[in-house]
């Protein structure tokens, strides 16, 4: 296998293997992942009937989009 010179290496390419581009990809893996997972709870919940509902039930779907959100790692 062949390697690349670095002067022909893209500028980009250091910052795939360095350290700070784990944390970086961790955090946006995790925040589209809590958004999805949030907004089908809350879809499931049907906010339109929710908004009409009595208070418990407004509770119960805060709860669920609250869960959904949680980190379960």
């Amino acid at each position: 296998m062949t390697t690349v010179p670095a002067w022909m290496a893209r500028p980009g390419a250091r910052l795939a293997g360095s350290r700070a581009a784990l944390p970086i990809a961790r955090l946006t893996s995790r925040i589209t992942d809590r958004l999805l997972g949030t907004a089908l709870a809350v879809a499931a919940c049907d906010p339109p009937a929710a908004l009409h509902a009595p208070l418990l039930v407004r509770v119960l779907v805060l709860g669920a989009a609250a869960a959904a959100w949680w980190p379960l790692r």
